[in-house]
């Protein structure tokens, strides 16, 4: 029995591109980032089921807003076949350790079946706080949501790599940042509903145990001042982007002369270099440990 509910498994797993497409008619301040939060899909994915070059859509435009054309996916089962491999025998997680997302993109549902509504959609490498293990549905929680995973599409992760020095790492920071890119600016906000560029450091700083001042030049009273030469991924960089004789913005260095930032328009990577040349700058702080 066990056996069939694996080949079952594996088939919805590597579903092929025999299910309908379904469609949407833009509406009214529709955008393709509140869509994609609707319907449970990536920017991207969005972008890629309707060939987009742009983030722009339009009144009455007609958007796929369905994966299952693309095959794969937590979107693609069934509740028959949830309940056909719900006896597949799956490692049961530690509460309280992390884990981390292996599908391309996984819907966090507000309860443990496939028709809850869907909360977020986190990307593929993205570390996440384990609430309650299962062998078919896990509580987990990534900052300030709590939801349900498929807990085939989690893969634990071992105490010490959750460490505070392999908190430190580039790919860890990278794997924070890289779901909150292009999250929409919000004057104020410090949420994945939207960020300001204080709110933005604040939140990543807090997945790695570090509560930060919420205002940007506070911030740049904690840490120790770092000189450029010796600048570490998740070394915070203060910039006055106003000319107005004191800090008003921060970002997160993250390697190769970038930093990760909530912009004008939403979080993005940005050259430090023309930061550099074209604002103010107070200097880097250091608020992780080595």
């Amino acid at each position: 029995m066990k056996k069939i509910a694996g080949i079952l498994l594996l088939s919805f797993l590597v579903t092929t591109n025999t299910a309908a497409a379904e469609e949407y008619i833009v509406s009214k301040g529709d955008t393709l980032f509140k869509l994609s939060r609707q319907f449970g899909l990536g920017v991207e994915q969005l972008k890629k089921l309707n060939q987009l070059s742009s983030d722009t859509v339009f009144l009455g435009q007609k958007l796929i807003v369905s994966d299952k054309s693309l095959g794969g996916g937590i979107n693609t089962l069934t509740t028959q076949e949830v309940k056909s491999v719900s006896s597949t025998p799956v490692t049961v997680r530690t509460q309280g350790r992390s884990a981390v997302i292996t599908g391309e993109t996984v819907n966090v549902r507000q309860e443990r079946h496939i028709e809850s509504k869907v909360l977020i959609t986190l990307k593929k490498g993205t570390s996440v706080e384990i609430v309650e293990p299962g062998e078919l549905w896990t509580q987990i929680k990534w900052g300030e949501t709590a939801g349900f995973i498929y807990t085939p599409l989690l893969a634990s992760v071992k105490e010490e790599s959750v460490s505070r020095s392999a908190d430190l790492s580039a790919s860890r920071i990278q794997q924070l940042i890289s779901p909150l890119i292009g999250t929409p600016y919000r004057a104020g906000g410090s949420d994945l509903n939207g960020f300001d560029c204080s709110g933005f450091t604040s939140y990543v700083m807090s997945q790695l145990g570090v509560k930060l001042p919420r205002i940007s030049e506070e911030q740049f009273s904690v840490g120790t001042l770092v000189e450029r030469e010796n600048w570490k991924v998740g070394d915070l960089l203060f910039f006055d982007s106003y000319s107005s004789g004191k800090i008003s913005h921060v970002g997160i260095y993250i390697g190769n002369n970038k930093m990760a930032h909530s912009a004008v328009k939403s979080v993005e990577i940005s050259d430090v270099t023309w930061y550099l040349n074209n604002y103010p700058f107070y200097g880097a702080k250091r608020v992780l440990g080595d």
